[in-house]
């Protein structure tokens, strides 16, 4: 998803937010996995009757070794659906903030849910995708300049014609006179 908006905002002719768009992927990775290698918590483990004792994250695949904090898909989809939703066409952005919040909020609480995470590595991990959206943005808003922040991307003002003022002075044949 994020080489297709990449593609299309070159072809628009923003350079910038798509190169940005394509390096926050491996930013965010990056920032997950490194931060999984220093905290090294272990990730929820329980047993379900279901599966005869065995851990579902090893049925589902997920190395419970890998570390739990923080949540990665929470993280990279904060980070990725952010960045969109900033950069999305003015038209589009309510539509693509609405559905990004929603795609992350479901995100996040299906690896609650799914026992991957604890609830502190998905809350953990949208402050730090926060934090590195804000990163993106800010170095967006280093190059471009000011019309890179979304909130200073509205169209100008449409020049006002002043009203036409009518003559205070009577005219010649005009009644009342």
């Amino acid at each position: 998803m994020v080489l297709v908006v990449g593609v299309f905002l070159w072809r628009r002719g923003d350079r910038v937010s798509a190169v940005l768009a394509v390096a926050a992927v491996p930013l965010g990775y990056g920032l997950a996995v490194a931060t999984k290698a220093a905290v090294a918590r272990p990730r929820p483990t329980w047993v379900d009757p279901a599966t005869l004792g065995v851990d579902p994250l090893h049925v589902v695949g997920w190395d419970p070794a890998s570390g739990a904090f923080p949540s990665g898909h929470a993280l990279q989809s904060l980070l990725v659906f952010g960045y969109l939703a900033a950069v999305a066409p003015r038209r589009f952005r309510p539509i693509a903030a609405r559905w990004g919040g929603i795609l992350v909020l479901a995100i996040g609480l299906s690896r609650v849910i799914l026992g991957a995470h604890w609830p502190t590595d998905v809350l953990g991990a949208w402050l730090m995708g926060a934090t590195a959206l804000l990163l993106v943005l800010g170095i967006r808003w280093w190059i471009v300049g000011p019309r890179a922040t979304p909130a200073l991307d509205a169209p100008e003002p449409r020049a006002v014609r002043p009203a036409r003022r009518r003559s205070t002075r009577r005219r010649p044949g005009a009644r009342g006179s």
